[in-house]
Protein backbone atom coordinates (compact mmCIF):
# COMPACT_ATOMS: atom_id res chain seq x y z
CA UNK A 1 0.00 0.00 0.00
CA UNK A 2 1.29 3.45 -0.92
CA UNK A 3 1.11 5.31 2.38
CA UNK A 4 2.45 8.51 0.86
CA UNK A 5 -0.44 8.52 -1.62
CA UNK A 6 -2.85 8.40 1.28
CA UNK A 7 -1.10 11.29 2.99
CA UNK A 8 -0.75 13.44 -0.14
CA UNK A 9 -4.02 13.51 -2.12
CA UNK A 10 -2.56 16.06 -4.56
CA UNK A 11 0.31 13.75 -5.50
CA UNK A 12 -2.01 10.75 -5.74
CA UNK A 13 -4.46 12.61 -7.99
CA UNK A 14 -1.75 13.78 -10.39
CA UNK A 15 -0.23 10.29 -10.61
CA UNK A 16 -3.62 8.65 -11.09
CA UNK A 17 -5.46 11.11 -13.34
CA UNK A 18 -2.79 13.51 -14.63
CA UNK A 19 -2.28 11.61 -17.89
CA UNK A 20 -5.96 11.15 -18.71
CA UNK A 21 -6.66 12.09 -22.31
CA UNK A 22 -10.00 13.89 -22.23
CA UNK A 23 -9.61 15.91 -25.39
CA UNK A 24 -8.61 19.13 -23.64
CA UNK A 25 -5.92 19.74 -21.03
CA UNK A 26 -8.36 21.88 -19.01
CA UNK A 27 -10.65 18.86 -18.55
CA UNK A 28 -7.74 16.81 -17.23
CA UNK A 29 -6.87 19.64 -14.85
CA UNK A 30 -10.48 19.75 -13.65
CA UNK A 31 -10.44 15.98 -13.06
CA UNK A 32 -7.28 16.26 -10.97
CA UNK A 33 -8.74 19.15 -8.93
CA UNK A 34 -11.92 17.18 -8.30
CA UNK A 35 -9.97 14.09 -7.27
CA UNK A 36 -7.88 16.08 -4.81
CA UNK A 37 -10.94 17.71 -3.24
CA UNK A 38 -12.81 14.41 -2.94
CA UNK A 39 -9.76 12.54 -1.61
CA UNK A 40 -9.24 15.14 1.11
CA UNK A 41 -12.67 14.38 2.55
CA UNK A 42 -14.17 11.27 0.94
CA UNK A 43 -17.30 11.23 3.10
CA UNK A 44 -18.31 14.80 2.15
CA UNK A 45 -20.90 15.59 -0.49
CA UNK A 46 -19.72 17.02 -3.80
CA UNK A 47 -20.70 20.62 -2.87
CA UNK A 48 -18.88 20.25 0.46
CA UNK A 49 -15.79 18.87 -1.28
CA UNK A 50 -15.66 21.60 -3.92
CA UNK A 51 -16.00 24.28 -1.19
CA UNK A 52 -17.63 27.00 -3.30
CA UNK A 53 -20.39 27.39 -5.87
CA UNK A 54 -18.03 27.88 -8.82
CA UNK A 55 -16.16 24.66 -8.06
CA UNK A 56 -19.39 22.76 -7.49
CA UNK A 57 -20.88 23.98 -10.75
CA UNK A 58 -17.67 23.10 -12.62
CA UNK A 59 -17.72 19.61 -11.13
CA UNK A 60 -21.34 19.02 -12.13
CA UNK A 61 -20.64 20.30 -15.65
CA UNK A 62 -17.63 18.01 -15.88
CA UNK A 63 -19.68 15.01 -14.76
CA UNK A 64 -22.48 15.89 -17.17
CA UNK A 65 -20.23 15.70 -20.24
Amino acid sequence: MDVEGLERPDKWAVETFGTAELGDLRRTDRLVKMAVAIAENPSASLPESMRDWAGTLAAYRFLDT
